[in-house]
């Protein structure tokens, strides 16, 4: 009876289960979408700036340099956009897989409670009293039994007697393991989670990795300013296109390279995430069946 007043405790704590519901999930995977195109958004600002401020270094600034811009920009844009799809994918397959096993905690707490509760109603039973007035009137045959042979045969027919009550003790334990294995689950998906929040803000870095340092503050006052950017004008668009059109063209090549290494790898992670975890969930689903 202890045990069922442990249970039925946790059965009436359903109510302050934290939970992900549909909404939340939704809005969650939004602010994770708006983080992720805040990052893009200031490197994008960043390289437009810094394509406008190279083209009026290099005296290109009139110049119809859509062709590079479409090249450059959008190369960036383009790595940028590979990486915050895969991210998202990541993020709500296991943002769902968290919100699926709190929803199975939610269901192992009210199936518990259902049946603490038809426990408690066929020990009030008349079926149940007559059940124990039966099991009584045997005992008492068996210790009034004149021989063994009598005494042994009553004996052995009530140790194969099954109390109904261990059914429910059965299906109490169930659930109540079921519920503690989904809070572990549930534990893994959220530190899964967090590991994704974590490799966000790096992931989308990376794709500046090449760049660091590649726009720097120009001095219009210093003397040796003034001189390069006077024969980088007389040079003109082709030293706009081999100092910075070609250099970043180099970068964006092993941006690509970066970027298809790093997806192969968070997709090679999460399938075996998503695998392990599957077999757990099923380990869970068949070790505690209400139904064997």
């Amino acid at each position: 009876m202890e045990r069922d007043i442990v249970y039925k405790n946790l059965a009436s704590n359903i109510k302050n289960l934290s939970s992900v519901e549909v909404n939340e999930i939704s809005l969650i995977i939004a602010i994770i979408k708006k983080n992720i195109q805040d990052l893009i958004n200031k490197n994008m600002e960043f390289l437009n700036k810094e394509f406008l401020d190279k083209s009026e270094y290099y005296g290109t600034k009139k110049i119809d340099l859509s062709k590079y811009r479409d090249q450059i920009i959008k190369g960036y844009e383009n790595e940028f956009n590979r990486i915050s799809l895969k991210l998202e994918e990541e993020y709500m397959n296991f943002a769902l897989m968290l919100q699926e096993t709190q929803s199975n905690q939610k269901i192992s707490i009210t199936n518990l409670k259902k049946v603490l509760e038809s426990k408690q109603k066929y020990v009030e039973s008349n079926e149940y009293d007559e059940f124990m007035t039966n099991i009584e009137n045997l005992e008492k045959q068996r210790d009034d039994a004149e021989t063994k042979i009598e005494f042994d045969k009553i004996d052995n027919y009530l140790n194969n007697i099954s109390d109904p009550i261990e059914i429910y003790n059965k299906k109490i334990d169930i659930f109540a393991n079921r519920y503690v294995k989904y809070c572990g689950l549930e534990e893994v998906y959220l530190s899964k989670l967090k590991k994704c929040n974590e490799r966000i803000e790096s992931a989308i870095n990376s794709v500046m990795k090449y760049d660091v340092g590649a726009l720097t503050i120009i001095n219009k006052k210093s003397i040796f300013t003034i001189f390069s950017k006077l024969l980088s004008k007389i040079s003109g668009v082709k030293k706009f296109e081999k100092e910075y059109v070609f250099k970043k063209l180099e970068n964006l090549e092993k941006i690509k390279n970066d970027t298809d290494n790093m997806l192969s790898e968070i997709d090679n992670e999460l399938d075996t995430n998503l695998i392990s975890l599957e077999l757990y969930k099923s380990n869970i689903t068949q070790t505690y069946n209400p139904a064997v």
